[in-house]
């Protein structure tokens, strides 16, 4: 994760930000840090003042103009949010604006424009102070607060001085107000969940064992929620070793990829040491605990959910935290299995078991937890219980699984460069062979939504996990035949196609169990091309991955790749070094009222379309058509005429254009010639034809892919092709929008061309 760019020790910043205040956050155990007006302070429900601003502000309209003074807060705030303003930016707006009106229209100041969500955050976001030295929180005794451990007394403005609290937000009122802006999307889901049956295929985490268990034990009603949480640490400055934790929430019935643009925080924890689970975890689940039953509306009807959580998608050393149980590096330190492991020069190592492996179970863990607090020793690497045993639907085995970003992309696969790089009875085949595989890889051009191009092998210690997926995919092997001995060509791949295929959209159970058998195949064969030092905890976790994807379905499901994206959204909120927790928490519930303020405010045609300008959205992203101008008219070629007119009849009207975007995926014709580096003209029919893009045209108004499909061949695996372009007017056909399947990779190397399918597009940059 990278840092974000402010130093720890500008103290400038620091005067600036009035983040920093803990102006209306209540204090577990206690009233607010500072008080309010009388009026404020007995509002019940944190939205009634909100409402009542927004009905006030809906009826004053600006000098001389139809727009209300409330349809243009909106637009500021949809400008504060986009440009992360900072506090002393957002004064200077106010200012301009109310200069450029003639008189104070606006806000005079930031404080009176954090009005909008003030009392909303005094209700929502909860102060917990604890003792720095036991690790507990303290309680409140008058003005001070008592650690009940130690017994020593400190005031509450010491401890928010050292930094010694942690932040919790209101769960429920964030998932009333992700419910209210994606109803339809949950009730739909929840719908098509009672109503039918499992299909016998993995598609999303609500197809796994996990989650249809969980169902049935806890007696769940139809309309009950599920989510999945998430907790890692990311640097915050460069100059300091402070680091940021917070719990994110996702809604599991909220489809993909909805589900990972409304990601909620719990809670927040910032500090030099990782967050001790039996003080913040623990805070967290007695928190959620108490939520409730949300009551929501679709389709005109009152629905009453319960929520649970029901999977934790965490790396291997939250995940042991997590379980108060051993690390990886430890005897028994698998939380799937009974593996004990063996000491390999000094390092615990786990040798493959094969199928006399005796998997783990939640009954068989608690009872671990049990009995490792009545012999106050580790029982099966068990240190003794965990807080989230208090989440009574999450299984402690399978709810927790692995995580193929941290696993496989910069585990496994990051590995093998490592030992084909060093390995000395490789060293003479690769080493010497690198600017031959860095020359393949800056020629590839992969699509335009691959946000991140090929770079040199030069550059692998700065490869992001989504480099190492591109790698591992689709252009290692290509790139490494005739360079590595093919032996451990063929090894690379059976970790490569059984990773495709627990990747894919769509998995069924008959493509669970290969990819199982491939990745055993995988691990049993390290010692013998390897040696027993290269039996890592990551390839060890190989061996769980076919299971989990049948527990808590397909691996981008329960990725943390989404989580870590969310990481890197909240460290952008952070514009000074002091506060850093008040700040992230003040700009989430900014957001929410942003959120909270388009639903409820009407905006013209004019005004909306300036709205989503300004928040840098643009429209149709999801939708389909052609991109950009025409090009100038000219006469088809009878062959191209035959074949539209076969498609869609006599033909009047014809356009031709070089992009279209279709289901959200751009992709551009063999004319397009201005990319450089991307190359997004191929692609695989819904018939499993792979074809070239020659023309985009929208004829009759229908719009139709002149295409050629190419000569192909498998190759490496059976996703990855070896193709060559027909002559010009051989195989050309002419394709609906509806033919279109998926985009693929084109990957041009030693004078050869591969075509590889790409397993889902959920998962884009």
């Amino acid at each position: 994760m990278e840092c974000n760019e402010v130093e720890a020790t500008d103290h400038s910043l620091e005067a600036e930000n009035p983040d920093a205040d803990f102006v209306g956050c209540t204090t577990a155990g206690s009233e607010t840090c500072e008080e309010f007006d009388e009026a404020d302070s007995e509002a019940d429900n944190p939205d009634d003042d909100f409402l009542e601003y927004v009905r006030i502000n809906s009826k004053i309209k600006l000098p001389h103009q139809t727009t209300t003074r409330l349809q243009a807060m909106l637009l500021i705030l949809t400008f504060v949010v986009a440009a992360s303003l900072n506090w002393t930016q957002v004064d200077s707006l106010l200012k301009l604006l109310n200069t450029l009106m003639g008189k104070q229209v606006f806000p005079p100041s930031k404080y009176g424009f954090r009005k909008l969500w003030d009392l909303q955050r005094s209700k929502t976001v909860e102060v917990h102070p604890y003792c720095s030295t036991c690790h507990f929180l303290t309680t409140s005794c008058g003005k001070n607060q008592r650690c009940d451990i130690c017994g020593k007394t400190k005031t509450l403005a010491w401890l928010l001085k050292q930094g010694s609290f942690f932040l919790t937000m209101d769960v429920k009122h964030k998932l009333l107000c992700l419910l209210n802006r994606t109803k339809e999307l949950v009730g739909k889901k929840l719908k098509e969940l009672a109503a039918s049956p499992w299909g016998g295929f993995y598609a999303d985490v609500t197809d796994g064992l996990v989650y249809r268990k969980a169902r049935t034990e806890q007696k769940m009603r139809w309309s009950d929620l599920t989510v999945t949480i998430n907790s890692d640490g990311s640097p915050v400055f460069k100059s300091s070793k402070h680091s940021l934790w917070p719990i994110q929430v996702s809604l599991n019935e909220l489809p993909p990829p909805h589900c990972w643009r409304n990601l909620i925080v719990g809670a927040i924890w910032f500090q030099k040491e990782h967050p001790p689970p039996h003080l913040f975890l623990k805070t967290f689940v007695d928190r959620f605990r108490k939520i409730g039953t949300l009551t929501w509306s679709f389709s005109e009807q009152t629905v009453r959910s319960a929520v649970n959580v029901v999977c934790c998608c965490v790396d291997s050393p939250a995940r042991a935290a997590l379980l108060n149980a051993k690390q990886y590096n430890g005897y028994y330190g698998c939380s799937w299995c009974y593996q004990q492991g063996k000491p390999v020069e000094r390092t615990v190592k786990y040798i493959f078991e094969g199928d006399e492996m005796l998997e783990r179970s939640h009954e068989m863990v608690v009872t671990a937890m049990k009995l490792a607090v009545q012999r106050g020793c580790f029982v099966d690497g068990v240190k003794g219980p965990s807080a989230i045993v208090g989440l009574p639907a999450l299984d402690l085995v399978w709810g927790l699984p692995p995580d193929y970003l941290h696993c496989v992309l910069e585990g496994v696969v990051s590995q093998r460069m490592e030992l084909w790089l060093s390995l000395e009875k490789l060293t003479h085949t690769i080493k010497s062979k690198v600017d031959k595989i860095d020359d393949c890889l800056v020629n590839i051009r992969p699509p335009i939504f691959f946000t991140r191009l090929p770079r040199s092998l030069s550059e692998k210690t700065f490869w992001k996990a989504t480099e190492w997926k591109f790698w591992l995919l689709y252009y290692g092997m290509p790139c490494l035949e005739g360079i590595l001995p093919s032996k451990y060509v063929e090894h690379f791949s059976l970790l490569s196609q059984s990773v495709f295929m627990l990747l894919k959209s769509k998995i069924e159970e008959s493509e669970v169990f290969l990819a199982g058998e491939m990745l055993k195949k995988f691990v049993e064969g390290v010692p013998t091309l390897y040696n027993d030092a290269a039996l890592t905890f990551n390839v060890h976790q190989l061996v769980h991955l076919a299971k989990s994807v049948r527990m808590t379905g397909p691996m981008w499901v329960t990725s943390t790749f989404p989580f870590e994206g969310g990481n890197g959204d909240l460290l952008k909120l952070v514009s000074a070094a002091k506060g850093v927790p008040q700040q992230i928490a003040e700009r989430c519930v900014m957001r929410e009222s942003l959120q909270s303020l388009k639903r409820l405010v009407p905006l013209s045609p004019f005004l909306r379309g300036r709205q989503r300008a300004i928040a840098g959205k643009k429209t149709g992203q999801e939708q389909s058509g052609v991109l950009g101008a025409p090009l100038p008219p000219f006469p088809l070629e009878d062959r191209v005429e035959q074949l539209i007119t076969a498609v869609v009849g006599p033909v009047t009207a014809v356009c031709e254009f070089l992009r279209v975007r279709i289901n959200g995926v751009v992709m551009h014709s063999a004319k397009y010639e201005r990319p450089e580096r991307t190359c997004s003209e191929y692609f695989e029919s819904t018939d499993g034809k792979l074809c070239r893009v020659l023309g985009i045209f929208r004829v009759n108004g229908e719009v139709l892919l002149l295409c050629q499909e190419l000569i192909s061949e498998r190759s490496f695996t059976p996703f990855i092709f070896q193709v060559e372009h027909p002559p010009r007017n051989v195989g050309l056909c002419v394709l609906l929008q509806e033919n279109f399947l998926s985009p693929c990779v084109y990957i041009d190397v030693k004078s050869k061309a591969f075509l590889a399918r790409i397993p889902n597009l959920y998962e884009r940059d």
